[in-house]
């Protein structure tokens, strides 16, 4: 008579649980042998065993139920292995795509925060920064609401442009409106991490309203690239909530006036790591720039 083995010693000798065996019977995957009517062991035998192994291996590669089911059951069908192995390689160079890519957004986040961890918050600093590509969209921001509308167009339309699930933001700041107080963005900054920096490639890229995927009565005129001149940049780090953005402006003006310091163009806000504070507010790491001429 042929040795059977209960589900328990099934499990030992295949390092699975009794648990994963019953699922598997549970989808028809690998039924028992033989199952005692009055006390519901169940039972194994050992020609099951090499079923078992190729579970086992099709699983360890991610097959689903079914797909392993219909290569357990497919009469030593050799084309249909070679075919269903293929199809799983070709998911399994998908998945490592993808997790290379959060890997990189990983370490530019990581990168982006150590940039600017190291400067304390609140002091202004002379950083040299080498050029820049960036991309500006137009606007005329005067509200928190619109400030939201037009954040969540940008992040949006740049998510389906250029694959940016994560994108590093920034507002521009005209001087004179700071000076007098009016931190109004005049359009918004898309600063693409290093790996993202093929967007750049080919024609330069100036787009009309009506060639624009983003809604004009919204987000402004037009998307334009922008190239950011190498140079020192006076720079302060903040931390805050934005409604407090308005005292680092003026740390940041007051420097200038008081080390008679001629700037070039206009302010630079960029938000490095938003994040939600316990009290429910916005609490923001970044920081705040603008060119200094070189004498």
């Amino acid at each position: 008579m042929e040795s059977l083995f209960t589900i328990g010693e099934v499990a030992k000798l295949f390092n699975l649980s009794v648990k994963t065996l019953r699922y598997y019977e549970s989808k028809n995957l690998l039924n028992p042998i033989h199952i005692n009517e009055k006390s519901g062991y169940r039972y194994y035998s050992r020609n099951q065993f090499l079923n078992l192994d190729l579970i086992k291996c099709f699983r360890k590669v991610g097959m689903s139920i079914e797909e392993t089911k219909d290569l357990i059951y497919s009469q030593g069908s050799i084309d249909l292995i070679q075919d269903t192995i293929r199809k799983q390689s070709d998911k399994i160079e998908e998945k490592m795509s993808e997790i290379i890519e959060i890997k990189k957004y990983l370490d530019e986040m990581n990168n982006s925060i150590l940039s600017i961890s190291n400067y304390e918050v609140g002091s202004v600093i002379r950083k040299y920064n080498s050029e820049r590509k960036i991309i500006s969209y137009m606007a005329d921001i005067k509200s928190e609401e619109e400030r939201e509308n037009h954040f969540r167009k940008v992040i949006s339309y740049i998510e389906s442009e250029y694959g940016d699930v994560n994108p590093v933001l920034g507002g521009r700041v005209i001087v004179n409106n700071a000076k007098t107080g009016k931190y109004i963005y005049n359009s918004l900054l898309y600063i693409p991490r290093s790996f993202k920096m093929d967007i750049f490639k080919g024609e330069e890229r100036i787009f009309a309203p009506n060639k624009s995927k983003i809604d004009k009565d919204i987000m402004g005129t037009e998307e334009i690239n922008i190239n950011m001149e190498e140079g020192d940049y006076l720079t302060i780090v903040f931390d805050d909530n934005w409604k407090n953005i308005g005292k680092y402006y003026k740390k940041i003006l007051n420097y200038i006036s008081d080390k008679n310091i001629t700037t070039i163009g206009d302010f630079n806000e960029v938000w490095v790591m938003p994040r939600i504070n316990y009290d429910g507010s916005i609490i923001i790491l970044g920081y705040i720039e603008i060119l200094c001429k070189i004498k």
